[in-house]
């Protein structure tokens, strides 16, 4: 009896530490794969982000040369340039496509929305718009808010 009951312990013991390392292992893969995905994204979202930025600038001084009356040229900037910054963004923007979370694709759309777009119509020339600052500056913060949530291992703030 005493046989069968000090086996009956170590079969117990024996489960329980099997149960315990399957747990820990199973909590080691979780966080292993958070790193990863924030590992993963950084470089996405602040390729974004300067993408962004660039094309905005880019463009608002197109912008601001073309309806000058007269024109202002040479400009800052020209139409090729503008190009240029418009296909870095499109590459930039399908990236986050490919591993941002819905809600940093969210916030790059409203980003998007203060601007023209990137995607070119049958011609392949550059539209040249208005870039709205203040709705770019908000919707910026708001990207640079999901950033630092989704990509920082100790995200600052109440906010994420």
């Amino acid at each position: 009896m005493d046989l069968a009951i000090g086996l009956g312990g170590a079969l117990l013991g024996g489960a329980i530490a099997v149960g315990g390392s399957i747990s820990v292992t199973t909590m080691n893969l979780h966080a292993d794969r958070e790193r990863e995905a924030r590992d993963l994204r950084r470089p996405v979202y602040t390729a974004y982000r300067d993408a962004a930025n660039e094309f905005a600038t880019g463009m608002a001084q197109r912008f601001t040369c073309e309806i000058s009356d007269p024109p202002i040229e040479p400009c800052a900037i020209s139409r090729d340039e503008v190009q240029t910054l418009r296909y870095n963004l499109q590459r930039a923007t399908n990236a986050v496509h490919i591993v941002g979370t819905d809600e940093a694709v969210s916030a790059m759309f409203d980003v998007a929305n203060a601007m023209p777009p990137t995607l070119v119509g049958l011609t392949g020339e550059p539209e040249i718009g208005f870039v709205d600052e203040r709705w770019f500056e908000r919707a910026i913060r708001e990207f640079d808010r999901v950033t630092n949530c989704e990509t920082s291992p100790d995200p600052s703030g109440d906010f994420c």
